[in-house]
């Protein structure tokens, strides 16, 4: 083997290492693009089936709307942070107003069809003690 030869199998391995290599860049390039168009058609079922279950919805406060429904009552703290601490009479009337509005909001009614039957004021800041609030209130809706 001369030179000459040694040099010709060298730009053939050349060569062949190019292909090779382009040609699997190419096949990757179509299996993300098929996995992109895959997502697409997930993620565009996804939609469809948030706007069904949107669509349900909005006929159930519909049909809600329509029947009178029956008194809920607010949900009673699970276990007094504090001890309750007296307000004063003019405050009283105008916090259950705030209260009871405030109620009525987050449970999608109008404000006449929440009683306030007590309330007191806590002084908790613990982020911990947030959380699991509003976890209880989730899931009692």
């Amino acid at each position: 083997m001369n030179v000459l030869d040694k040099i010709l199998f060298g730009l053939e391995v050349t060569l062949i290492g190019l292909v090779v290599v382009f040609l699997v860049l190419i096949i990757l390039i179509y299996i993300i693009k098929l996995l992109g168009v895959i997502a697409g058609k997930i993620e565009k079922a996804g939609e469809a089936r948030e706007v069904r279950k949107a669509a349900r919805l909005a006929e159930k406060k519909e049909a809600e709307a329509k029947a009178p429904a029956p008194r809920k009552e607010a949900p009673k703290p699970a276990a007094p942070v504090q001890q309750a601490q007296p307000a004063a009479p003019a405050d009283d009337a105008e916090l259950i107003a705030v209260l009871s509005a405030a109620c009525a909001a987050m449970m999608g009614t109008s404000a006449s069809r929440v009683r306030i039957s007590s309330y007191k004021k806590t002084n908790t800041r613990s982020i911990w003690a947030t959380a699991g609030r509003r976890e209880q209130i989730a899931s009692r809706f």
